[in-house]
C-alpha cells in the first residue's frame, strides 16, 4: 500500500489498521473484531462509526485498461447488515483530480467469510489508471460499529496467465531419523510463476520461488506432496504430486563410516518388500563419489568398502523394490589432509606473507621458525595465538618478519586433527 493512510471523509474518518488476527493486540483506540489475513499475513481493517463517505486511497499505479479489464475486491464484512456500500475508487491519468466510483452491489451485507466482488472496467478501455482505492459509502444514518476487512485488490486484463503444472517434482531426501524433508522440481521463469506453494495432502507447508524446498520437523509417515505454481495474478496451476509411504521403506536406518574406508549400514526391511537398492553419494560436488549396490529384500545390513576417508558429507539412500526411498546423512571418516603449498607464501627477504589455506576443513596453520611458533593477532580481543586460526586471525597479522635465517616450516591441521608439514625455508 502506498499511502498509510490517506482517507478523505466529510465526517469522522474510519480508523485503519493492519489486522493480524486474534493473537495480535491492536492499539487501544481500536475495538474491531480481529479477523487476520486473507492469504497469510494481515488484512487492512477499516472500523468505527460510518457517518459519511470515506475515500481510501490504496495504490498509486500506471496501468492500462483494456476492453476485458476487471477489478476484483476480496473482503469480509463482519459487522451487521446496513445500507452502506463498497465502491471501487478509480483515478485516471487523464483526470487525476476526479475519483470515479464503481459500485459493488450488495456490499453492505454482512459476510460469513471472505468474498470477492468483480467490477467491469471495459468502459474505460484505453485509459491509464493513476491510483486505485476504495470508497466506503455511508447510508442514510450514521452506522456505529462498522467494520470491513480488505484482503486483496486485483486488476486483471482478461488474459489467462495461469501457470502450467510444475514439472519434475520429486522427494529428494526423506530423513525419518531427523524429521527432515527435501523437495526439488524444475523452476519456471519468474515471468510465468510468482511462487510455488507446497502442501502435504491439503495442509499448507509453505511457499517459495525456487526449485528446492526444505521442511523441518516433518513427521508424516505417508501422504501426498502437492506443488502448485502461483501466477502474478494469483491464479494457481494444477498440482504436481509425489506420494510417499514409509510402510514400504526400510526403517530404522543407521550408517557409520570408519577410518579404514568402510561404511556399515543397518536397517529393518519392510514387510513383503522387494530387493533393496542402497546408494551412497558424496554431498561435496567438488569431490564426487557414488556407490550403489543391490541386496536381497530380507537383508538387514551391509558393509561397503573403499569409501572416501576425506571427511566429506554423504547421503545414504535405501529403497525396497518400488517403495518409498528413505535416507540418512553422515560424514565419511577423515584421515586425509593436503599440505599447505609453499606457493601460498610470498617471501621478500626475511618477510613472509601467508595466504589463508584453501583446504575446505582447515582449522589452524602453525608457523615454526627453528622450532619456535610465531605469534598471530586475532579479532574480537581474544589475544595473540601461536598459530593462524580460521576466521579469527587478522589480515595484518598474516605478514611476519622472521628473526633470523633459520628453518621455517608450516604445519596445517584440519578439524579432524590431521596434520601436514611443509618446509618453507
Amino acid at each position: 500500500m502506498t499511502w498509510q493512510w490517506w482517507i478523505d471523509a466529510a465526517g469522522t474518518p474510519l480508523g485503519a489498521d493492519f489486522d493480524y488476527g486474534p493473537a495480535y493486540t491492536p492499539a487501544s483506540r481500536f475495538s474491531y473484531q480481529k479477523i487476520g489475513g486473507y492469504d497469510g499475513g494481515s488484512s487492512l481493517v477499516l472500523s468505527g462509526t460510518l457517518d459519511s463517505d470515506n475515500t481510501v486511497r490504496l495504490y498509486k499505479t500506471d496501468l492500462k485498461i483494456t476492453k476485458r479489464s476487471t477489478l476484483d475486491l476480496t473482503y469480509t464484512k463482519p459487522s451487521a447488515n446496513d445500507d452502506s456500500e463498497l465502491r471501487l475508487a478509480l483515478v485516471l491519468a487523464s483526470d487525476p483530480t476526479r475519483v470515479i466510483q464503481v459500485p459493488l452491489a450488495g456490499s453492505g451485507r454482512r459476510t460469513t467469510g471472505w468474498t470477492t466482488r468483480t467490477a467491469d472496467l471495459s468502459a474505460y478501455a484505453g485509459q491509464r489508471v493513476a491510483a486505485l482505492g476504495l470508497v466506503v459509502a455511508a447510508g442514510a444514518k450514521a452506522i456505529p460499529g462498522y467494520q470491513v476487512n480488505l484482503g486483496a485488490l486485483a486488476l486483471r486484463d482478461g488474459e489467462n496467465r495461469t501457470p502450467a503444472a510444475p514439472q519434475g517434482l520429486r522427494v529428494s531426501e526423506l530423513l525419518p531419523g531427523t524429521g527432515e524433508l527435501f523437495l526439488s522440481w524444475q523452476r519456471a521463469g519468474y515471468d510465468q510463476v510468482r511462487r510455488y506453494d507446497v502442501y502435504l495432502d491439503d495442509s499448507y507447508l509453505g511457499g517459495i520461488y525456487d526449485d528446492v524446498y526444505y521442511v523441518k520437523r516433518f513427521t508424516a509417515t505417508s501422504g501426498t506432496i502437492k506443488l502448485v505454481a502461483v501466477g502474478h495474478d494469483g491464479s494457481q496451476s494444477p498440482a504436481a504430486t509425489a506420494s510417499f509411504d514409509l510402510a514400504t521403506a526400510p526403517g530404522q536406518v543407521k550408517a557409520s563410516a570408519k577410518p579404514d574406508g568402510t561404511l556399515a549400514a543397518t536397517w529393518t526391511p519392510p514387510a513383503g518388500g522387494g530387493p533393496v537398492t542402497l546408494k551412497v553419494q558424496s554431498r561435496d560436488t567438488a569431490r564426487p563419489y557414488t556407490k550403489e549396490v543391490e541386496l536381497p529384500g530380507t537383508s538387514t545390513g551391509t558393509t561397503l568398502t573403499g569409501v572416501p576417508v576425506n571427511g566429506d558429507g554423504y547421503l545414504l539412500t535405501l529403497r525396497s523394490g518400488t517403495g518409498t526411498t528413505t535416507a540418512v546423512r553422515g560424514r565419511f571418516a577423515d584421515t586425509e589432509i593436503s599440505p599447505y603449498p609453499a606457493s601460498a607464501v610470498t617471501v621478500d627477504g626475511n618477510t613472509f606473507t601467508f595466504s589463508r589455506p584453501l583446504l575446505p576443513d582447515w582449522h589452524t596453520l602453525t608457523i615454526l621458525e627453528d622450532g619456535q611458533a610465531k605469534s598471530f593477532a586475532t579479532t574480537y580481543g581474544s589475544g595473540a595465538k601461536p598459530y593462524i586460526v580460521r576466521g579469527r586471525t587478522t589480515r595484518a597479522a598474516l605478514t611476519v618478519t622472521m628473526s633470523g635465517t633459520g628453518k621455517v616450516i608450516a604445519v596445517l591441521e584440519n578439524y579432524a586433527g590431521n596434520k601436514a608439514t611443509t618446509v618453507l625455508r
